[in-house]
């Protein structure tokens, strides 16, 4: 058998979630699954031992024929749960065994043990239900484009929100809101519902429900005390959209490119890093004060406060700090230091594998920058141009 989807605590917080939503019926969460591989299930026992049994025997499993019994139950139970808060226990799952697989342009190292998304998250969970809360009341006092978006997703005018959020992939959100503004474009009394739409992009992206799961684990690992993480993405664009998605905010693009927008979360590191690296990283700790420092305080290279560095390197992380943790509304927007572990790896000043060498300055960095947070990206995902390209197109639209 495959490697598991989910940890046995994972498996239990699914049951626990469908005992919460009142998920009486295991035949109806059984449903459209390949019968011969239903009857093949227990049939003893109370619901709850009944449910465990059911997924511990799915977690994993791919049938001949194609289907995944685990996506299939997580979809039932999704639809049976409906809006309630809960019920994104299910969705969050069912995105992460719908993750985007990593393109693979070599043969690929022992992978890392799998790590499946925490099935609860009461913030981010409360911060769902609160954008499809919110986007159903804007498309509301819009008729006409709530009409449009029904239309062309082909749902209720009741569902539209939902549908968007949670059962459209994010290229296919993406691409209805940005035909539905196409609809309206012409129309110079409909500049308002397009400022809107492009606001209700910048609030979905983040949480797109096929590129959801990697928000999902970016939140379980800071909570974990982690500074630093690996993001097997290479666009710059769908960054910004994980990134916002972990600080549960909207995006904020700030800067166009043909591969699509960068986000203001991002800090890159200079070209010129590899002139700072040495075996104690003293000199990239500097100039990562710097750089940071600079965009923050908006200060000129040569401006004096870059002459003490002790101060700066203080006045940065309380600046982080706040950002992080205090700042609210709009002003909200973690930073985070895009690490060129390429620089770190190719160095040759030590014999240290690029992996430890990369180890080593994030220690060196967060030790003196607590509160830095750090961002590698990887070869790229499945779709995630794609994805990018239509995201730009929707941002470049000027109204």
């Amino acid at each position: 058998m495959a490697a598991p989807h989910f940890d046995t605590k994972t498996i239990r917080a699914l049951v626990d979630a469908a005992i919460s939503t009142s998920l009486t019926s295991r035949e109806a969460l059984l449903a459209g699954i390949n019968k011969v591989y239903v009857a093949k299930l227990s049939t003893t026992g109370s619901l709850a031992e009944l449910l465990l049994l059911d997924l511990n025997v799915m977690n994993g499993v791919a049938l001949d024929d194609g289907t995944v019994p685990m996506a299939e139950w997580l979809e039932n139970a999704s639809t049976l749960a409906g809006p309630q808060v809960q019920a994104d226990v299910f969705r969050s799952a069912l995105a992460w065994i719908r993750r985007p697989v990593v393109a693979q342009t070599a043969a690929p190292a022992t992978p890392e043990p799998t790590r499946a998304p925490p099935p609860t998250d009461a913030k981010f969970a409360t911060y769902l239900d609160m954008i499809e809360k919110d986007v159903a009341a804007q498309l509301a006092r819009m008729p006409r484009v709530l009409a449009l978006l029904a239309e062309r997703l082909g749902v209720p005018s009741a569902l539209v929100a939902r549908a968007l959020l949670h059962e459209k992939s994010g290229k296919e959100m993406v691409m209805a809101l940005n035909a539905t503004d196409e609809d309206l474009k012409d129309d110079a009394t409909r500049i308002a519902e397009r400022r809107a739409l492009k606001g209700i992009l910048l609030q979905l992206v983040p949480v797109a429900s096929d590129w959801r799961s990697y928000a999902i684990d970016g939140r379980a690992r800071l909570a974990a005390g982690e500074r630093f993480i690996d993001l097997p993405l290479a666009n710059l664009t769908v960054a910004e959209a994980v990134l916002a998605g972990i600080a549960c905010r909207a995006c904020q693009f700030v800067s166009d490119a043909p591969r699509g927008p960068s986000g203001a979360a991002l800090l890159r590191m200079p070209a010129a890093s590899a002139f700072y690296i040495d075996p104690k990283h003293a000199r990239l700790v500097e100039a990562t004060v710097g750089l940071v420092a600079i965009h923050l305080f908006n200060l000129s290279p040569d401006a004096r406060e870059l002459r003490d560095p002790e101060r700066l390197r203080r006045d940065v992380d309380v600046m982080l700090h706040h950002d992080h943790e205090e700042a609210i509304g709009d002003a909200r927007c973690p930073h985070w230091l895009l690490l060129d572990d390429d620089v770190l790896a190719h160095d040759g000043k030590s014999g240290e594998p690029a992996q430890q060498r990369v180890a080593m300055a994030v220690a060196a960095l967060g030790e003196k920058l607590p509160h830095l947070r750090i961002l590698s990206l990887g070869e790229g995902a499945d779709d995630e141009l794609p994805y990018a390209l239509h995201i730009r197109d929707m941002w470049r639209k000027q109204v």
